[in-house]
């Protein structure tokens, strides 16, 4: 994404216009996420650049960045740090949008872009183009997981038969 540019999109999304008509290679442009509202993120804006709505959250759901951009590059050295300081393991402050808002928003004042706000991308993007499938069947990998881990853990945690001595 840093060396090509060009735009990404998880796997869940759908793109509902043609790219060509809105998407420009040199132009970087950001959406907020359309479902939910963070007012806290406010203080990541600088006043002459804060979205108009209510949305705040500079969505990475959805990326679409010139190529070598230098916003691009401090998101990449950002998650490598956080990644290694090993502290936060929240995945909003790691890879998501809070971090992604943290570090590009201050910026924007500095930078030619477009920040839409209205629907992703102003409803050029469907968040989830598989009518929720992809959430349900992530929710059931994550229970399986856990199982696995709980079972793993229960394991380690109880003392060894005398099989296993």
């Amino acid at each position: 994404m840093y060396h090509t540019g060009g735009v990404y999109l998880d796997l869940k999304c759908r793109i509902l216009k043609p790219l060509d008509s809105w998407v420009h290679s040199e132009m970087l442009q950001l959406s907020t996420m359309p479902h939910w509202e963070h007012k806290q993120l406010d203080r990541a804006f600088p006043s002459s650049v804060r979205p108009k709505s209510n949305r705040r959250e500079i969505t990475q759901v959805a990326l679409v960045f010139p190529k070598q951009h230098p916003l691009m590059r401090k998101v990449i050295d950002r998650m490598v740090e956080v990644i290694y300081a090993g502290g936060n393991k929240d995945i909003l402050h790691v890879t998501g949008p809070h971090m992604m808002t943290f570090v590009i928003a201050p910026e924007l004042p500095y930078i030619p872009h477009i920040l839409h706000d209205q629907g992703l991308y102003n409803d050029s993007i469907l968040y989830d183009g598989t009518d929720g499938a992809f959430h349900r069947s992530q929710r059931e990998a994550g229970r399986y997981y856990r199982q696995l881990l709980d079972e793993d853990e229960l394991r380690l945690l109880r003392p060894p038969s005398p099989h296993e001595v």
